[in-house]
């Protein structure tokens, strides 16, 4: 598995953690509730400023590395003030963007479902 090596902006940035439980019973009396999913994929929008040679590299890494992004891969992401944690990602089909430009920078946004891998599942957000 490739590993995206650019680390998207922390600005504004925010994980939509992922709900693995089911319910059952909502409108027939009493609501049940049990864990369905372990290591469910949580939802994280991501935005990269990219200049130069990194805008190439965003755009050939999704070309090649995710087949257009349908193949997982790994990437470092800010959500936590100690440092990037690795997790394992995948593009939403058709979230991958290139938002705008500004002079030489460009704005790539995308939105990947991620898992932390296990030596990190350990660590609570």
């Amino acid at each position: 598995m490739r590993k995206l090596i650019l680390i998207p902006n922390e600005d504004g940035y925010v994980l939509d953690f992922a709900n693995g439980n089911l319910s059952t019973g909502e409108d027939l009396g009493s609501m049940r509730l049990r864990r369905l999913l372990r290591g469910a994929p949580h939802l994280a929008p991501l935005t990269w400023t990219a200049v130069g040679l990194e805008f190439d590299y965003l755009r050939a890494f999704w070309r090649t590395a995710t087949k257009f992004g349908v193949k997982p891969f790994l990437i470092d992401l800010p959500v936590r003030r100690q440092g990037p944690i690795e997790h394992t990602a995948m593009f939403v089909p058709g979230s991958f963007d290139f938002s705008g430009n500004t002079g030489i920078s460009y704005t790539v946004s995308a939105r990947a479902y991620v898992v932390p891998n296990v030596a990190h599942s350990a660590v609570s957000y």
